[in-house]
């Protein structure tokens, strides 16, 4: 499986968003996603530090799903 369609399926089940539905200049906060909080977001970037065997070193940097698709596609 592409790393573009792991990250969705991770996405999806974290965010609770449809796959199709997803978006990858979604923004990362709260106005946008559903249950969002900073403790969470940095939850769900541990879960793909993990899962990718990246790391994310500026949490801050990442604005938007398109930031992680990126990080992702370096390795």
């Amino acid at each position: 499986m592409e790393k573009a369609a792991q990250l969705q399926g991770i996405i999806a089940n974290y965010w609770q968003l449809p796959q199709e539905a997803i978006d990858w200049d979604l923004e990362l906060n709260g106005q946008r996603l559903k249950n969002f909080s900073s403790l969470r977001l940095l939850r769900f970037l541990a879960s793909v530090e993990e899962r990718f065997n990246v790391t994310v070193e500026d949490p801050d940097a990442i604005k938007r799903f398109r930031d992680l698709l990126t990080l992702v596609q370096r390795v």
